[in-house]
């Protein structure tokens, strides 16, 4: 079975630390299934990811202002440069979370001039404004790729 995520579902557990997201996982690999994600989901995660990470890191480095004030010898807490450092791989982390059992659905394949009908005659999943370039982008990656293998169970969440 494939099963398709859309962007929503990594932004609540990025890491899929909670019971739920483990549970998924384990339903993942027990069924042998295959989590599809569609590349540009794939990058906007990964984007959101870092600028998370960052945020993370900004609120360190304050935590450790703070600290460093209340402190009277504090040069063992002077230096913060191991935070710059630390740079998580979020690839690598999926792969240990759905043991390879994961994909990713190139964009490559899917026309341009599609996206721009669409927009221009507001088809769905072009909004009435012609908007939706990514969700539209995505909806035809998953068309592309469900093509290829229509004999399989699908899900899109």
């Amino acid at each position: 079975m494939y099963i398709i995520i859309d962007t929503n579902i990594f932004r609540q557990d990025f890491l899929f630390h909670s019971e739920f997201y483990k549970l998924f996982g384990e339903f993942i690999r027990r069924t042998k299934s295959t989590l599809v994600i569609p590349k540009v989901v794939f990058e906007e995660v990964c984007y959101l990811y870092e600028k998370e990470w960052e945020t993370k890191k900004q609120v360190l480095k304050k935590a450790l202002s703070d600290v460093r004030y209340f402190i009277e010898d504090n040069s063992n807490w002077r230096d913060d440069s191991f935070i710059k450092n630390i740079k998580p791989d979020y690839e690598r982390k999926l792969c240990e979370i759905f043991l390879y059992h994961w994909e990713i659905i190139e964009y490559e394949n899917v026309q341009i001039c599609e996206i721009v009908r669409r927009a221009i005659h507001r088809i769905k999943p072009c909004s009435n404004k012609g908007e939706e370039f990514r969700d539209t982008l995505i909806w035809l990656s998953i068309i592309g790729f469900l093509k290829k293998d229509s004999s399989n169970k699908n899900v899109f969440i």
